[in-house]
Order: C-alpha cells, then sequence, then structure tokens
C-alpha cells in the first residue's frame, strides 16, 4: 500500500477537492506524514520559523515567544499596561491584519509586530497601518522587532507625524 491509498482513505468519501478547499486539518496531516514518509524530512514553516509554547501558549516563531515573555515581564512591573497578542486590525482598503502585539505604555497604544523574514504582504500592511498613525487617523505607535545578536532586538517604531 503506498501513501496516496493511506491519504484517500482518510477522505471518508468526500472528493479530494472539496476536502482541500476547506482547509481540513485531518487532510493536512495526512499530506504531512505522506510528504515526510517519502522525502525523510519533516516539512516544516516557509521560513524555518519553529513552534513554540510559553505559558500554555502556542507562537509561531522563537522569537516571538521570547518578546511575549519580555512583554508580559514589563506588564507585571508597570511599564506597560492591557497586553494582548494576535489583535485583528483592519486597515484602510478592508484588508485585515493579525498583529503580533498591542499593549499601552505610558497612555499611548503600541502596535508590535516580530518579523523574522520581510515579505512584500508585510511591508504593504505595515506602509497602511504607518500611514494611518503618521495622518492621525490610528493614535498610537507601530513597533517593527526583529531579534538582533543573542539576547537583544532591533526595534524600528513608527509614529505620528514622522
Amino acid at each position: 500500500m503506498g501513501w496516496g491509498e493511506q491519504v484517500l482513505r482518510q477522505l471518508d468519501g468526500k472528493p479530494f477537492y472539496e476536502r482541500a478547499r476547506r482547509r481540513d486539518p485531518v487532510l493536512d496531516a495526512a499530506i504531512r506524514d505522506a510528504v515526510s514518509a517519502c522525502t525523510g524530512q519533516a516539512t516544516g514553516n516557509k521560513y524555518h520559523a519553529v513552534q513554540t509554547e510559553v505559558d500554555g501558549i502556542r507562537f509561531d516563531s522563537k522569537a516571538e515567544a521570547a518578546r511575549w515573555s519580555e512583554l508580559r515581564l514589563a506588564e507585571r512591573a508597570g511599564a506597560i499596561t492591557q497586553l494582548e497578542r494576535q489583535v485583528k486590525l483592519l486597515l484602510p482598503t478592508g484588508i485585515t491584519w493579525r498583529i503580533d502585539f498591542t499593549y499601552v505604555e505610558g497612555g499611548v497604544q503600541v502596535y508590535e509586530d516580530v518579523k523574522g523574514k520581510i515579505t512584500s504582504d508585510y511591508r504593504i500592511k505595515r506602509n497602511m497601518l504607518t500611514w494611518q498613525i503618521r495622518m492621525g487617523d490610528r493614535p498610537g505607535i507601530y513597533r517593527e522587532v526583529k531579534r538582533s545578536g543573542a539576547r537583544g532586538w532591533a526595534i524600528k517604531e513608527y509614529r505620528e507625524g514622522d
């Protein structure tokens, strides 16, 4: 029995195209297992990010998990308040963007996204959000955070009037 037969058995009698359209987790897992069996390698994130769990929460990357830990510590110390993660923002063109973290620092709303690889989709969304902030349509600060060295962060900040 080949790996294709195993995948077909897990389709529960529904056509393949119908299951694939709905992003079925069972089918996705079966395909992942089949690819791993054929190639001898596990499939992973396109940009090699490793999912990590901290405080019982799963993060898309180690960098995002590390940043969460630092922000939680800052919240406990009272430096920031109202820390939230994976917040949906509606951008001017009707596009929604799920940003990594939002919090209030010194009475100002901060939107923060931890980046490893900067893509063209991300640039478009970042430019729309920073445009809103610069024009005063969305009060606050946007921070683009990247790993820098063993324990540091490179933070690029966009504010109103910049």
